[in-house]
């Protein structure tokens, strides 16, 4: 008979979702903070090193809009988001994911 018995540790997702105005609206104990320090340009701040992770970002909303997510520095992401049809930055609402 074999018996594996597995330890290990749950890491809370890192995931949020963005207001209009930089807020956050909702997300997971990861995210620390979040703002909007230009038009369509957003800055989120993770509780960790994300230098080595990768960052999605998906518009919330109807119309032709693009969110894009860059991780930068050791724990923030950025997201740049636009309307796909002019490239104009626009804020929008977005939904952030980080996987690791």
């Amino acid at each position: 008979m074999l018996v594996i018995d597995v330890q290990g540790f749950y890491a809370p997702q890192i995931r949020g979702q963005v207001a209009l105005n930089g807020s956050l609206s909702s997300s997971t104990s990861r995210i620390l903070s979040s703002s909007r320090p230009a038009t369509g340009q957003y800055s989120v701040t993770i509780d960790r090193n994300i230098s080595t992770c990768s960052a999605s970002a998906t518009p919330d909303g109807s119309g032709n809009l693009t969110a894009s997510a860059v991780t930068g520095g050791t724990n923030v992401v950025t997201v740049y988001t636009y309307d796909a049809d002019t490239g104009d930055p626009t804020n929008i609402r977005f939904t952030l994911s980080v996987t690791c």
